[in-house]
Order: structure tokens, then C-alpha cells, then sequence
């Protein structure tokens, strides 16, 4: 009963437990990026629809697909898994989008 004496110790004295269960583990072929959804420009009067991804390992930038007809701001982005789901913007649409990053198409 390894685990259940680890999570006594936790709740006991409430300091992490380092072990092979609780320390970070590598994955092959995965690669965690940064995302920039829209954005405006300098003075802040246009919208973009641009869609960018940045890998800290290789320190690139690659452009992704734009988001269709959407000239939108102030709006709400969360991932699921490897998919982005924008919704609302400053005029409160009502429009959800979702990233498919498999096929980097915006779908409706």
C-alpha cells in the first residue's frame, strides 16, 4: 500500500512527496508551445485574426491558420486536449470557434 502511505504523509504534513509516482514524466514526440490568438494593431483600431505558434525549445515562430471573417477582440480562448475554443469578443458575439490543430483549420 505504497500510494496510501504517501497520501497519508501529504495530508499529515502537507509538503509534496517526491517519487517516481509524483515527479514530472517526459513524453516522445510532444512539444509544449506558446499560442497567440488575434491581437490589434499599434494603435489598437483593427482586429487580427492571426493565429501564431512559438516553440521555446527552438525559439521559431510559425503562422497558423487565421481566424475566418472574425474581427473580434476581447475574446475568451481555453484548450481542450490539442484544440482551441475561442467564443465571445467585444461586441458579444455569440460565436464559438474551435482550432483544429491536426488539420490547422478554425471551424464554427
Amino acid at each position: 500500500f505504497p500510494l496510501l502511505q504517501e497520501a497519508r504523509k501529504f495530508h499529515i504534513f502537507g509538503n509534496e512527496i517526491s517519487t517516481p509516482r509524483t515527479r514530472p514524466r517526459k513524453f516522445s514526440n510532444v512539444a509544449e508551445v506558446i499560442l497567440v490568438v488575434g491581437g490589434c494593431d499599434r494603435k489598437g483600431r483593427v482586429s487580427l485574426p492571426y493565429t501564431e505558434r512559438y516553440n521555446p525549445t527552438t525559439g521559431g515562430w510559425v503562422q497558423l491558420a487565421k481566424i475566418p471573417d472574425y474581427t473580434k477582440y476581447e475574446f475568451a480562448v481555453c484548450t481542450l486536449k490539442n484544440n482551441i475554443f475561442l467564443s465571445g469578443g467585444h461586441l458579444y458575439s455569440k460565436d464559438v470557434w474551435m482550432y483544429n490543430s491536426l488539420l490547422n483549420v478554425w471551424l464554427r
